[in-house]
């Protein structure tokens, strides 16, 4: 098998999502066993841009637009035809197979992954931007090298919209760094509700925009104080923040309610709190509850997909409540602060999905690209 010494991986920006967190984790595993990682963005911006790891080579195109960005790609590849790639999400992955597979035919692999369900994508809000990236998908994924997808309903999505035999689609789960968050938990956070006595604190860590449904978060969460005393912390940012803090003023829960913003340690906040809840309307994986199981605390999710069913696979998870609905989430939030997950059983749980063992499939899978496109024989010719 051939061995992979070079890799280059493709972003559109560097929000703070799961997805980019995950690329900077799998770019710092690579570059400590001493691969060439160079991560390529059609924009550098966002809040990651400083937690880009030593060693790794960031390319910043500087395209206002992702689309905008497909010549500069296709540059990138001709001054790097022993490179292969990987690219995340949607409409960067499109743009990435323009410039590989139809402007150019980029020798080295191409593999594309999908990171969240295609009908609810932040991605694809935009009715325009969604028409095109299916348009694309259906086009272009066929002549990647390699498809992935972080669940299975997010390789059934691929399936139908590219019209391909699910043979061709690979599912292959997010993954973490669990030391570095561990180390990142111990960082101090101070806050007045961590000092209150008899409050338990629920945390949510998501960017503040409609498929992440917060609205059901705080209706739940007035549900729920009426039986307890509760404090909720709001990690994140995003287009609906200001809509948020009205409606948490008309709810008459705003002086327990505090919404953070994005923080660059937001694992410190979790590990200090009681509960993480995730009230997404659909999520490809819900990397959020590995992270907050590697701190300690004890996890909820509504039944958003396929991907937190197969996280909170043990039976003393409970059962999820369903998307939309604060009065089950409300009970759910009860049930779970009455009787908490050990933390001996969230440690083990998260071990499913460290970094190192899905950094080695992901190499593993570029590898057997190499034999899938040149034959055994040339695979093994030359090392990148």
């Amino acid at each position: 098998m051939r061995a992979i010494d070079r890799l280059t991986l493709f972003l559109p920006e560097l929000h703070a999502g799961g997805a980019e967190r995950m690329v900077l984790d799998l770019a710092r595993h690579w570059t400590q066993e001493g691969r060439q990682i160079d991560l390529v963005c059609a924009s550098a911006a966002g809040p990651l841009r400083a937690q880009v790891p030593e060693g790794v080579r960031l390319v910043d195109l500087g395209a206002k637009r992702v689309f905008a960005s497909v010549p500069r790609i296709a540059a990138y590849l001709r001054s790097n035809p022993e490179r292969p790639c990987w690219s995340f999400l949607s409409h960067m992955n499109a743009a990435v197979l323009i410039a590989g597979r139809v402007l150019m035919n980029h020798p080295s692999p191409i593999a594309v992954q999908e990171v969240s369900r295609l009908q609810t994508g932040r991605d694809l809000r935009k009715p325009f931007r969604r028409r095109a990236v299916e348009v694309a998908i259906r086009a272009l994924y066929r002549r990647a090298d390699i498809i992935a997808a972080v669940s299975p309903d997010v390789a059934d999505d691929i399936v139908q919209l590219a019209r391909l035999p699910p043979s061709r689609v690979t599912v292959v789960m997010n993954a973490v760094d669990l030391s570095a968050i561990k180390r990142a938990g111990l960082a101090p956070f101070d806050h007045p509700f961590f000092g209150e006595n008899g409050v338990s604190v629920l945390v949510s860590v998501a960017r503040l925009a409609p498929e992440k449904d917060h609205e059901n978060l705080l209706r739940a969460f007035l549900i729920a104080r009426q039986s307890r005393r509760l404090r909720l912390l709001i990690v994140g940012d995003g287009p609906c923040r200001a809509q948020l803090m009205e409606s948490a003023v008309t709810l008459g829960i705003a002086d327990d309610v505090d919404f953070l913003g994005f923080d660059d340690n937001p694992w410190r906040i979790m590990a200090r709190s009681d509960l993480l809840v995730l009230h997404s309307l659909a999520e490809g994986f819900g990397l959020v509850l590995v992270e907050a199981m590697a701190c300690g605390t004890d996890v909820l999710s509504v039944a958003c997909g396929a991907g937190p069913k197969l996280i909170l696979t043990d039976p003393y998870f409970g059962p999820t409540p369903p998307v939309g609905d604060p009065q089950a989430l409300a009970t759910a939030i009860l049930d779970k602060l009455a009787e908490p997950v050990l933390p001996a059983s969230l440690a083990t749980c998260a071990a499913r999905f460290d970094i190192a063992e899905r950094a080695r499939t992901f190499i593993e899978m570029v590898a057997h690209g190499w034999e899938a496109r040149y034959g055994t024989h040339q695979a093994h010719k030359s090392h990148l």
